[in-house]
């Protein structure tokens, strides 16, 4: 063997951890002798994990079967991968407060708070990341600017979700990418029978998803977003925004805050989300006491991970409480 210091400076300068992943710097060792099968190692080069190929946003993608260390940029993906019993070990910022809302249908191990936050799908750190030794990456359409750095680190699949209704479709992106089809059956089938149950005497009643635009006014969020789909497959009746204009491609129509008296659903459903997309300017105004629905007490207000959670789990809690709340005076 090559005496050690011949060695480190034959190793060309190891770039920054953002330009290069830990792959890459294995990669330079091995170019330079540093790492050999006969080198420090007594049985050989560990065996190569199965990989199947999937297809993804980007074009197909080779990816380990059954990964257990998978990082996520979007809210939704990491709801996918929570639902079937694999959290992430990476995600993006405020992903264990937005999966706390999903408590009571999550494992009963999982364990939220131990998901390192990894930046947002904007601006990912990429060096976090690196650390974290993923063995698949999920990503949006936010995130595809970092794509191909992100393949550096790991395969990397870019799950397309054209808009709010393409949920399902998500869904089965995501849980195939992971390889995990038996655990998404079952979460499928569960939000199936939560469907069935809903009682005929809610479904008798016509539903507004309202959300604040700040000081733009209001949007009311038909079946082409995701709280209006998934009442609609539960048999709800959806305001889709009446006169308010053609919907937008994420399937809500806006409104100004003069134009409040449209909201006409016998019952509202709002998210307790706060800032720009809440309802506080909303109740300040003074035509909110005169909506029907307000004034019958059927305000039903719901986390946002629920309200706009584009999974599984989030249309199971939204149906059952839909199923509760419709048929029982709320105190909003």
């Amino acid at each position: 063997m090559p005496a050690l210091s011949m060695l480190v400076h034959a190793i060309p300068p190891v770039p920054d951890v953002r330009d290069t992943t830990r792959r890459e710097f294995f990669a330079l060792l091995a170019a330079a002798g540093l790492v050999t099968a006969g080198c420090g190692a007594e049985t050989g080069a560990a065996p190569q994990r199965s990989t199947r190929t999937v297809a993804g946003g980007a074009g197909p993608v080779e990816v380990p079967v059954r990964p257990q260390r998978v990082v996520t940029l979007g809210e939704a993906l990491t709801g996918h991968l929570a639902s079937v019993g694999l959290l992430p070990v990476g995600a993006q910022e405020g992903m264990a407060a937005w999966l706390d809302a999903y408590r009571s249908l999550l494992p009963p191990e999982a364990d939220v708070e131990s998901i390192v936050p990894v930046g947002v799908a904007e601006t990912p750190n990429l060096e976090l990341i690196a650390q974290l030794d993923p063995e698949l990456i999920l990503i949006e359409r936010d995130a595809m600017a970092f794509h191909e750095k992100l393949s550096r680190i790991a395969p990397t699949v870019v799950i397309d979700r054209p808009s709010n209704a393409d949920w399902r479709t998500a869904f089965d992106q995501a849980v195939e990418a992971a390889d995990r089809a038996d655990e998404a059956a079952v979460v499928r089938d569960r939000y199936h029978q939560a469907v069935a149950r809903v009682p005929e005497a809610a479904r008798q009643t016509t539903v507004t998803f309202l959300r604040g635009r700040g000081a733009d006014g209001f949007r009311i969020d038909g079946t082409g977003a995701f709280a209006g789909d998934v009442a609609a497959e539960a048999g709800f009746a959806v305001d889709n925004g009446g006169a308010g204009g053609r919907p937008s491609e994420h399937g809500y129509v806006a409104y100004s805050l003069e134009q409040l008296s449209a909201v006409t659903g016998d019952v509202i459903v709002v998210p307790t989300r706060p800032g720009v997309s809440g309802t506080e300017g909303l109740e300040d105004s003074p035509l909110w006491p005169g909506l029907p629905a307000v004034r019958s007490g059927r305000v039903l207000r719901l986390p946002n991970a629920v309200y706009n959670g584009g999974t599984y789990v989030a249309a199971q809690l939204l149906v059952q409480a839909l199923s509760e709340g419709v048929l029982s005076p709320s105190s909003g």
